[in-house]
Parts: C-alpha cells; structure tokens; sequence
C-alpha cells in the first residue's frame, strides 16, 4: 500500500493552462452544428432516388426511337 507521504508532490502549475501576459486568452465561440437525423437522411435520399427514377424515365419515353 502507498501512503499520501510516499507520491511525489506536482506542483500546481500542471493544472493550470498555459498563460503568457501578451497573449491573453481569447473567449472561445463554441459552434454547435445540429447533425441530420437518420430519418432524414433516409427521407432525402428517398426523394432523390425517385426523382432520378422519374426523370429517367420519362427521358427515356420521350426520346425518339430509331
């Protein structure tokens, strides 16, 4: 067993951030961007398959045969 006298003593410094008078710390924007839905992923990709599906076909049908 290890006793409290026994662990090397840190010096405060490591939990502390690095700091330089010159540089002050900036406020830091946080962006929180709102990722899609799986149900809406789905849903447009859907939608973009059978607009592709549809336009397919009707360039097919409406191109003049040989």
């Amino acid at each position: 067993m290890t006793h409290d006298d026994d662990r090397p003593r840190l010096s405060p410094g490591f939990g502390m951030p690095p700091f330089h008078p010159a540089y002050p710390p900036s406020p830091r924007r946080r962006r929180r961007r709102r990722r899609p839905d799986g149900a809406t992923v789905s849903g447009v990709l859907t939608v973009l398959c059978v607009a592709t599906l549809l336009t397919t076909l009707t360039v097919a049908l409406l191109r003049p045969h040989p």
